[in-house]
């Protein structure tokens, strides 16, 4: 995709979705957390 407009990418990192930021919750590299169905941040805009 990126490099259809030049820019090759060798890695690709998705550090947040919408208003959910992977740095906010303290994960280190390979660490995952289960989230409840109902999360703080749903709702916002």
């Amino acid at each position: 995709m990126t490099a259809a407009v030049g820019f090759p990418t060798l890695r690709l990192v998705r550090v947040g979705i919408g208003a959910l930021d992977i740095f906010s919750l303290g994960l280190q590299p390979g660490e995952s957390v289960e989230l409840p169905p109902k999360a703080p941040w749903q709702g916002m805009a």
